[in-house]
């Protein structure tokens, strides 16, 4: 299973990396075991809304739920996360990311801080 992870670098600067998630197979179903959450958030965020450079405030994961956002770093990489996508936020200092709705509906989230 694919993940990006959005951490922090030895630079400083917000960086991402694709992961993919250990899955076991038991039976039809193959699933990942990952630290359990201490929360769960549901957002919902509106068309076109941006976010101006921020940090993660916790370790956590996003899941998009509905409609689409991008992530932008500050040495100009963007990268887009639609339904299903599935990014591991952990740039909890440095120099962040911006991220902007880019759907026509809003962004439905759920964060799990962990």
């Amino acid at each position: 299973m694919h993940a990006t992870r959005l951490y922090t670098d030895a630079s400083g600067a917000s960086a991402f990396e694709e992961l993919q998630l250990p899955l076991e197979r038991v039976g039809p179903e193959q699933s990942a075991k990952l630290s359990p959450p201490t929360a769960m958030v549901v957002n919902e965020t509106d068309a076109g809304h941006h976010y101006d450079w921020h940090n993660a405030p916790a370790r956590q994961w996003v899941l998009t739920l509905q409609g689409e956002i991008e992530v932008r770093l500050r040495n100009g990489e963007n990268r887009r996360f639609g339904v299903g996508s599935i990014i591991l936020a952990e740039d909890l200092t440095g120099t962040g990311h911006a991220t902007a709705v880019v759907s026509k509906e809003p962004w439905r989230c759920a964060y799990l801080p962990f």
